[in-house]
């Protein structure tokens, strides 16, 4: 079995931001390209490219909370799940 790397894994969380803001701003300069020619497609271009914005900092809260489950830092770890179940409560409540 691979021994945990925080470094490498720490290379992982911040590349998960990186390629999430790149696909969003990629996909909304594709809807913009598209909006004269087909709405729709405009339409589900910026859907997807606003889910993937708002998917990316949930993806990097729950990579977190697994990396201190594996650093043993259970503390942080339970924090990072307070903290993605605030963010669902957010979103429902709203």
């Amino acid at each position: 079995m691979n021994e945990f790397s925080e470094k490498k894994f720490l290379s992982l969380v911040s590349s998960v931001l990186k390629y999430g803001v790149i696909s969003f701003i990629i996909l909304s300069f594709l809807a913009y390209f598209f909006k004269p020619i087909s709405f729709s497609l405009y339409k589900k271009l910026l859907d997807t490219a606003v889910f993937i914005l708002i998917i990316t900092p949930i993806l990097r809260i729950s990579m977190i909370s697994y990396g201190f489950y594996r650093l043993n830092e259970k503390r942080y770890s339970f924090y990072a799940i307070t903290i993605l179940v605030l963010l669902f409560l957010g979103v429902v409540i709203k």
